[in-house]
């Protein structure tokens, strides 16, 4: 994985968290997990696993990825990215991403649902997605509305 220091701890010390050693390590393994979690200001799941080629250019500042995402090989996932859990009133289940192969994420961009994101799919900075994107598309935010305020 390439991504800060901070972003090294908090994967080193989860994996002691995830490991089956006996309670005498694990207890304050995830002790130092929620620390640093804090103090990096993210939220991995403890049962999500992260290839090794997924990237966090900016560290993992404000990153938030829920416990059961999936993440697929080459990934690039920048600061203030939420992949989360949510219910889909259109499927009528709970549920995370599940996101392909070589996929990019921009800065503040949400991702969640029990939603499917194709491979080699871009979303761009602050979108929002809670709908399927099929393979090779690129996702952006509408051009921004102007609405002329009432003068009360």
């Amino acid at each position: 994985m390439r991504f800060s220091i901070g972003a090294s701890l908090v994967f080193s010390v989860r994996f002691f968290c995830r490991s089956s050693v006996k309670n005498i390590i694990r207890l304050p393994s995830l002790f130092i997990y929620a620390v640093l979690s804090d103090l990096f200001n993210c939220y991995i799941g403890p049962d999500v696993i992260v290839p090794a080629t997924t990237c966090f250019p900016h560290g993992l500042s404000g990153v938030f990825i829920s416990n059961s995402v999936i993440i697929g090989e080459n990934c690039v996932i920048y600061q203030g990215v939420t992949l989360g859990s949510s219910f889909s009133s259109k499927k009528g289940i709970f549920g995370a991403p599940a996101i392909g192969n070589n996929c990019f994420f921009g800065a503040s961009c949400v991702c969640v649902g029990p939603i499917t994101i194709g491979s080699d799919v871009v979303v761009g900075a602050n979108v929002t997605v809670n709908d399927d994107i099929p393979a090779s598309y690129l996702v952006v935010s509408q051009k921004p509305r102007l609405l002329l305020r009432s003068k009360n």
